[in-house]
């Protein structure tokens, strides 16, 4: 059995807000999988479906992000997992947009909400996938504001576009995929907080002095 956990904030008017990464990952997974979340259970909406006759829970805690982990702990007491079978999908605000990275365990940075996880399981041993949002564009605006911000129109088919990879790496992990292959196949390198790719040092001239501006790709 896998536990599939995405945070957000109940109600309409988070619904399409950056801040709802994890809900927006889950309605993803909901229309690729035909899910319904009809079920109230351990302060969440919960679905379960089977995927390659593994027992797949979905959940969606609503206590509100900043106590999420209330909800993921009494998921993971009820269905008596092991932490290394749940999976909480979140924002975070240091990735690019457009950018998703897997990891089986890590610090909560500066998340309320996996930190609350984190605090209520114990452990920071818990399988994630952040899913970048950016940071705002002017440096005055406020952080909290902007996770509470509903997606410009414009940056929408892109998100939509990164929702839908991290819910197919969620299939692909529910289905057997190790942690080694989702990385490699859906985490993109060297784009955290915004860094370019690194380049390799300039060659050092080894030119003789005085032939400055010659050869092949001079002006």
């Amino acid at each position: 059995m896998h536990l599939i956990v995405g945070l957000g904030n109940p109600g309409p008017q988070y619904a399409e807000t950056f801040h709802n990464m994890g809900f927006l990952c889950l309605e993803a997974l909901k229309a690729k999988l035909g899910l319904s979340f009809s079920q109230r259970k351990c302060k969440a909406e919960v679905a379960e479906t089977y995927i390659r006759e593994e027992k797949a829970v979905f959940a969606r805690p609503q206590t509100f992000m900043n106590l999420s982990g209330e909800s993921v702990r009494e998921l993971v007491n009820f269905y008596k997992l092991p932490l290394d079978r749940v999976m909480i999908v979140y924002d975070d605000l240091d990735l690019d947009r457009g950018i998703i990275r897997i990891r089986p365990s890590g610090t909560p940075g500066t998340h309320n909400g996996m930190r609350n996880v984190c605090y209520c399981l114990n452990t920071p041993m818990i399988p994630r996938i952040r899913v970048g949002i950016g940071r705002p564009a002017h440096p005055g605006f406020d952080v909290k504001d902007y996770v509470l911000a509903r997606i410009p129109k414009e940056d929408q088919p892109l998100m939509v576009q990164t929702l839908n990879r991290a819910a197919d790496a969620v299939i692909e992990w529910i289905g057997g995929a190790s942690f080694d292959d989702l990385m490699q196949k859906y985490n993109a390198p060297d784009k955290k907080r915004g860094r370019p790719p690194k380049k390799k040092p300039p060659e050092p001239d080894s030119r003789p002095k005085g032939e400055e501006g010659e050869g092949p790709e001079a002006d």
